[in-house]
């Protein structure tokens, strides 16, 4: 069994509608607390700009102690890979080389003028991130690269 989730899903609950929040709006909606907590048995899924939020809200988990680093690694590469039967998902000899390198450590404030999806409309703008992608890697060719 396995479920897709989106970082908003582990990241917030029902609360975030409290101040009429229409970006914290969604379908299915956020639930009680005891309802989050981030898929811990399934693949984390994401669409491709999901990952300006997932990045550092996935990060988050890992410092909050409610996931590690290669829980965190299985769920966004190994997990989805297998559950979709497509290869992928492992560093290894003579594998395709699709990955992301992430920079852990960058801090900046989320900013709608910021974000490089077509939608500007986010529940975190606002909020203190941590963790950034800085490249990512297509069957071992760099297709995208973060100026910073």
């Amino acid at each position: 069994m396995s479920a897709e989730t989106a970082p908003h899903y582990f990241s917030l609950d029902h609360r975030a509608l409290e101040e009429y929040n229409t970006p914290a709006e969604m379908n299915p909606p956020l639930r009680e607390p005891r309802g989050c907590g981030g898929n811990q048995k399934g693949a984390f899924l994401t669409h491709p700009g999901g990952k300006e939020r997932g990045v550092p809200l996935t990060l988050r988990l890992i410092r909050e102690g409610t996931l590690s680093w290669p829980d965190v690694v299985r769920k966004v590469s190994y997990a989805p890979a297998s559950q979709l039967g497509i290869p992928g998902g492992a560093l290894k000899e003579g594998a395709v080389a699709d990955l992301a390198v992430l920079d852990p450590e960058h801090s900046y404030v989320l900013k709608a003028e910021d974000m490089r999806s077509k939608s500007k409309n986010s529940p975190f703008i606002g909020w203190s991130m941590q963790g950034i992608t800085v490249l990512t890697m297509v069957g071992g060719r760099i297709v995208w690269e973060r100026n910073l």
